[in-house]
């Protein structure tokens, strides 16, 4: 079946590695969950609480489980660890636990914005309205001064 258009989207990340170089210039991995184990804790019981309550509700543990799963699913980028590698042109993201990389070519942004432990990429240069959708937020280790040193250089 050929598809409906043979023009890429320009916003649709591009599936595997560019070997441009073999090596990264910088390269982090970050785990939310793990930096503040109380409140992860304390949400992953109430996420289990309210699925229990669905299934309670419904009267069916499959509605229960089924609960979970979305309620997981939904918020899986806080639960599962993430390994970002910055290359001069791109940076990959790779989901350990999905065993998938993305790529984002840098040239698809214009700007950046620190928000406390989160860089955000701008590809309209601004941080509202619709960049929001359109722009990646990388999640920065504990030491990230390498890291927004690089995106100063480059977004001058």
């Amino acid at each position: 079946m050929a598809p409906v258009s043979d023009r890429p989207h320009r916003n649709r990340p591009s599936h595997g590695t560019n070997t441009s170089l073999p090596y990264p210039l910088v390269r982090w991995t970050v785990h939310l969950a793990a930096r503040r184990q109380l409140l992860s804790a304390a949400v992953g019981l109430a996420l289990i609480v309210v699925a229990g309550l669905v299934g309670w509700a419904y009267r069916s543990p499959v509605f229960g489980a089924l609960a979970l799963v979305v309620l997981f699913g939904s918020t899986a980028t806080y639960w599962l660890p993430r390994r970002y590698d910055l290359h001069p042109d791109r940076i990959e993201i790779r989901h350990l636990f999905l065993m998938k990389t993305v790529s984002y070519p840098l040239s698809r942004y214009r700007a950046f914005y620190r928000s406390g432990n989160a860089l955000f990429l701008s590809p309209t240069g601004r941080s509202d309205g619709i960049a929001r959708y359109r722009g990646l937020t990388l999640f920065l280790p504990n030491e990230p001064d390498e890291i927004v040193r690089f995106f100063s250089k480059r977004f001058e």
